[in-house]
């Protein structure tokens, strides 16, 4: 059985903070190009299966905490990313049909909610479904805890394979990784620091194959998003490190910001200024990140000081 100590996990912390700066990068960086180009494609590449993969570690705290209670454990996922769903899709369902000149309707609303941008957030949501299923199950058939998740993941790929409309909400590439990420978790207690050298060489080795072609996307992802858990559980604190786990603690907010008022609107009208060269595009790149990040900060100090905000609008207690 996996000991979980409750505590706020710094490494957690700082993998997710990494993982969404990874997203607001490539967000950013795709906003400066032309055309997609390989630093693009890879970044692209490992992000979302990160986010995933950081999404399945951070399961087992929640886990083995509310087996028992599968009730309270899916009311808290529904407060958390289903809240903050409705209310980001409606904004930008909302402001992309104005800025577009799109007539605002009941039905296109309704496809809005069902197939948002915010994609991430459905997909995770009917991940957490399935496990309270399987969470309902195990306990009226007394199955234990340590073979909940096997369960879920066959009854996952089950309604996947019968169950068309889920095929259109969900992947199960995205559901590989988040549970990759919950059984990576019960190896933390065998990883040391000496652990670290031979995976810097490791991820070193797996970006420059990839680079070249050889290795397939899914090694490279795994090796990368593996690699990443392993250093980062290993990492001295540090100014940089407490600003990457800043924003690992409110990552939800982050990727909803930037996505729905800071990207993808002002993206489609043009807003953005394109450049032929890599160099130019890259330091753009990095002062947009910058810019959409401090912007953020503002708008989740803002929006946390109230409790209906928090809740609603940022997904946060």
């Amino acid at each position: 059985m996996v000991q979980i100590d409750y505590k706020r996990d710094a490494a957690l912390d700082f993998l997710r903070g990494f993982a969404i700066l990874l997203v607001v990068f490539s967000h950013a960086y795709q906003v400066s190009l032309t055309e997609t180009d390989s630093i693009l494609n890879s970044i692209r590449s490992v992000h979302m299966p990160l986010m995933f993969f950081v999404s399945g570690i951070g399961l087992n705290y929640t886990f083995h905490r509310d087996i028992l209670n599968p009730t309270g454990f899916i009311k808290k996922k529904v407060l958390r990313l289903m809240l903050p769903y409705f209310f980001w899709t409606t904004i930008h369902y909302i402001g992309m049909q104005i800025v577009l000149h799109y007539k605002i309707t009941l039905s296109n609303y309704a496809r809005a909610l069902l197939f948002s941008d915010f994609w991430f957030l459905r997909h995770l949501f009917i991940m957490f479904l399935a496990i309270w299923i399987g969470m309902i199950l195990c306990k009226a058939i007394h199955i234990k805890k340590d073979y909940l998740i096997p369960v879920v993941s066959i009854l996952v790929y089950v309604m996947f394979c019968f169950v068309p409309f889920l095929r259109e909400c969900i992947s199960l590439w995205w559901y590989l990784w988040f549970v990759i990420g919950f059984y990576i978790f019960s190896y933390k207690p065998k990883i040391n620091s000496n652990t670290k050298v031979i995976i810097l060489f490791v991820m070193l080795l797996a970006t420059g194959l990839y680079n070249f072609g050889i290795l397939m996307e899914q090694i490279y992802c795994c090796i990368i998003c593996v690699s990443l858990y392993v250093l980062s559980l290993n990492l001295r604190k540090g100014k940089l490190m407490s600003v990457i786990s800043y924003c690992g603690t409110f990552s939800l907010p982050i990727y909803a910001i930037h996505w729905c008022l800071l990207y993808s609107i002002p993206f489609s009208i043009g807003v953005y200024t394109k450049f032929d060269s890599v160099i130019m595009s890259i330091s753009s790149a990095f002062i947009i990140t910058s810019i959409w990040l401090i912007m953020c900060a503002f708008l989740v100090f803002v929006l946390k000081r109230t409790s209906i905000t928090r809740r609603i609008i940022l997904g946060l207690k």
